[in-house]
């Protein structure tokens, strides 16, 4: 149909509903992405001395703390009997060969490092997911490993239940020959897919900037799974509408189809876009970004300054002197009738600054107090 109202209506190659689909689905998390944009240039925080001034990066430490915990060991695989027969040798036997070929299997990837990935993902932006990439070799091997997708790289059609989702898609940015490789088209049919993103690069060589432009330049290419009108993987391409890239009919007969679990949500469901942890405790740290400002500030102005008799040259150098250590004073008479040094120099009151100071300290404390809480690391 030209116009289909729902999903079972779809011609397989209508790549323009799709194109409506991602651009619907991204729409619904732009806020979310702004979010987790934020909350993702604070935990770098690159620019530490910024204009804000000296910052302390309580994100990053929540996070660390928390992959510690959570996001780095996944244990090792164990198999047991469900029914216990009786000969339990034979049993025994076979549940430690699965056990050592799961945990060999597992040390032969990367599984455990893009789970890691993952987990932080849904930390910091809020969600996390996993990919898995089903491979098969000219043998006929066949190696399915999991890969960790970023938070902008994944959407799903909307829903109110993970079951109720009836499509999920993965972002990637292919050149022409992965469009050939990939997407099986021809080398022809792939020219005619504008590539219409370039990656980031730095070349401050100005006479190879074209050259490099070129070279840095992908499709951005979409990768859909949907249950409707029938289970198939869909490519399409942003920018392209004539049709799409390929089509294949449930290529891997999964069990739950999909080939993704379901996303690492650390707040809410499927039924709204996701919450950051920073958004719910990012109005303390910037306050603590404050207190740490101002505590460098006032530190740096504890110096032991003063101000002296100009008539006694030699107390310009008394504060650099070394321990245990005098030095002479050609006019003694005259530095004793004036009542000794301490009526010839006097030094600036720092007490107040120090006061100030352990006030801050002791504000700075609990503000981090309350974001523990808030974040639940306490």
């Amino acid at each position: 149909m030209d116009k289909p109202e729902t999903q079972s209506e779809v011609s397989p190659r209508d790549a323009t509903y799709w194109l409506d689909e991602l651009a619907a689905a991204q729409s619904r998390m732009e806020d979310w992405y702004e979010a987790a944009n934020d909350a993702e240039e604070r935990y770098r925080d690159e620019d530490k001395l910024s204009k804000a001034g000296v910052r302390l990066n309580i994100l990053w430490a929540n996070v660390e703390t928390q992959k510690a915990a959570i996001g780095e060991d996944f244990g090792t695989p164990q198999v047991t009997r469900l029914n216990m027969p009786e000969d339990n040798g034979l049993a025994r036997h076979v549940a430690t060969v699965w056990e050592r070929a799961i945990d060999a299997a597992v040390k032969d990837t990367d599984d455990n490092h893009d789970i890691g990935l993952a987990v932080t993902d849904s930390f910091l932006s809020g969600r996390g997911q996993t990919w898995l990439e089903v491979e098969a070799d000219e043998r006929n091997w066949v190696t399915a490993s999991i890969c960790r997708v970023m938070y902008r790289d994944y959407l799903e059609g909307q829903a109110t239940s993970w079951r109720g989702v009836p499509w999920v898609a993965r972002r990637h940015f292919f050149t022409r020959d992965e469009l050939t490789s990939e997407c099986r088209l021809s080398k022809e049919d792939a020219k005619n897919v504008p590539l219409n993103i370039t990656l980031p690069y730095k070349d401050d060589k100005t006479s190879s900037v074209e050259r490099g432009q070129e070279q840095f330049k992908r499709a951005e290419v979409w990768e859909i799974w949907t249950k409707y009108p029938e289970k198939a993987r869909i490519y399409v391409c942003i920018g392209y509408k004539d049709k799409v890239l390929r089509y294949d009919r449930d290529p891997l007969s999964l069990r739950r189809f999909f080939p993704c679990p379901r996303p690492i949500q650390a707040n809410g469901d499927e039924s709204k876009p996701p919450l950051t942890d920073f958004s719910r405790y990012q109005g303390q740290a910037q306050e603590l970004d404050r207190i740490t400002n101002r505590i460098f500030v006032l530190t740096d102005t504890l110096r032991r300054r003063g101000v002296h008799d100009a008539s006694i040259e030699e107390l310009a150098d008394l504060a650099n002197t070394a321990e245990n250590t005098t030095i002479p004073v050609q006019n003694w008479m005259s530095l004793q009738q004036k009542g000794g040094l301490n009526k010839v120099q006097e030094w600036e009151d720092i007490l107040p600054t120090v006061n100030i100071l352990a006030e801050l300290h002791k504000q700075r404390d609990s503000l981090m107090r309350l974001i523990y809480e808030l974040s639940g690391i306490s």
